[in-house]
């Protein structure tokens, strides 16, 4: 997978802010596509997932913008699972 772009990076450090501030040392990992602890993966596919259903979608169900951008934050940091 390609690496952040800005938009990315900037919603991800926006939902680290807002939902788990103490998530912000990830940001490294994430950015380096470097895997780390799965539990944090999980923490932080949580908080992606909790801002997708919050603020993803139109009123119509379909995702928006941000939406589309969360969904793929998502499964960018699931790749990033231990083996």
């Amino acid at each position: 997978m390609d690496k952040l772009s800005n938009k990315m990076r900037e919603i991800l450090e926006e939902v680290i802010d807002k939902r788990r501030p103490e998530l912000k040392r990830l940001l490294p990992y994430v950015e380096s596509m470097q895997p780390f602890d799965n539990k944090d993966v999980d923490a932080l596919c949580s908080e992606l997932t909790r801002e997708l259903c919050e603020t993803g979608f139109k009123k119509d169900n379909q995702p928006n913008e941000r939406g589309k951008i969360l969904y793929k934050l998502t499964g960018y940091v699931n790749q990033l699972l231990k083996e």
